[in-house]
This record gives C-alpha cells, sequence and structure tokens, in this order.
C-alpha cells in the first residue's frame, strides 16, 4: 500500500498489470446478453401469432423490439466487434 501523504489515503499497488482492464470481458458479455435478448424477442414475435401467453407478455413489454429484435442483434454485433478490438488493444499494448 502506498499513503499519499497530503490526502491520506492507501492506493493499492496492483500486482497484475490487467487489474482493471475488463473492458473486453465485458463488452463480449453485453454481447451475449444483447445477443439472447434479440433470439428471445425473434421467437416470442414468431409464438405471438398463436397466443402464447408468454410471447404476448413479452411483445407487449417491449413492441419495439418484439417487431424489430434486428436492432437488438445490431447492438450484439457492435459490442462484439468493441469488445474484440479492446482485447487485440490490450494484446498490442504491451504495458
Amino acid at each position: 500500500m502506498q499513503v499519499i501523504p497530503r490526502i491520506g489515503c492507501a492506493v493499492p499497488e496492483s500486482a497484475d498489470p490487467r487489474d482493471g482492464d475488463d473492458m473486453a470481458a465485458l463488452l463480449f458479455i453485453i454481447a451475449l446478453a444483447l445477443g439472447g435478448a434479440a433470439m428471445l424477442f425473434r421467437y416470442a414475435h414468431a409464438e405471438l401469432y398463436y397466443g402464447t401467453s408468454w410471447a404476448v407478455d413479452v411483445c407487449s413489454a417491449s413492441k419495439l423490439f418484439c417487431g424489430h429484435p434486428d436492432y437488438l442483434a445490431y447492438g450484439a454485433v457492435g459490442a462484439l466487434v468493441l469488445a474484440i478490438g479492446a482485447g487485440i488493444g490490450r494484446a498490442l499494448g504491451g504495458d
């Protein structure tokens, strides 16, 4: 622990240089969540024709995503591209 004299608070020294550099993993999890939501809304939209109760509940919660699940898929692809870019940037950074 390093103590900053003027402020008087302790700042931990990191032993692992990758501590706090979890952006790629976070973006990958966001991409998975958005992709899963897109698949759920796509399937709910298909089941809405048959009057399935869970599909009616899902589509009444968000009519926009039920009609256009591709919007969520676009977000998933964007998050995946950013996750790959963050991973490559971390690998090439060398710090």
